[in-house]
């Protein structure tokens, strides 16, 4: 006969790695099939809006409890709230609360490597968007169309869905 006991919760454990400074408000994108993770922007009390861009490796050590953290080159604009993706091989910042509302910019990052990005800094060869967008907008790539879902503009008007078509050869946005 079946149990009709629910089955024990699982405790989260604490990874053995800390930020470097305490932040809130950030981005954290999957990257190379959910192998690393990247974190971008933020804020601080002591310090605002931050440019902070770290890889979050779980594949660095044979220790399952044990990860690294890796500066990347940092955002153009310091930026908290916005909306990020990773979508071959290009890790995509977009919008949120920073001096750069309506811009999109990314980073090549290699797959499934700890080597530094190919790129130094951030491109940022994506038009911007019409208008700026706080408060996470979140985006998608579908179809060879970036679409934009959310978020709002400066005279606070919720916004729907923006969209841009990507280059059909290279498919780059």
């Amino acid at each position: 006969m079946a149990s009709t006991e629910d089955p024990p919760k699982k405790k989260w454990d604490i990874a053995s790695i800390k930020l470097p400074i305490p932040v809130s408000d950030c981005t954290v994108t999957s990257i190379n099939n959910g192998q690393q993770a990247v974190i971008t922007g933020g804020g601080t009390a002591r310090d605002g809006r931050l440019k902070t861009t770290l890889l979050f490796d779980v594949n660095s050590s044979s220790n399952p409890t044990s990860y690294s953290l890796t500066p990347l080159p940092g955002l153009s604009n310091a930026r908290h709230d916005h909306g990020s993706l990773f979508h071959d091989g290009f890790l995509y910042a977009l919008a949120g609360n920073s001096d750069g509302g309506a811009e999109i910019e990314r980073l090549h990052i290699p797959n499934l490597s700890n080597k530094a990005p190919s790129s130094t800094s951030w491109q940022h060869d994506v038009p911007s968007l019409v208008e700026s967008r706080s408060y996470k907008p979140a985006f998608a790539i579908c179809d060879n169309f970036m679409y934009v879902f959310g978020g709002e503009t400066r005279d606070n008007k919720k916004t729907v869905v923006s969209r841009k078509t990507g280059n059909q050869k290279n498919k780059q946005y």
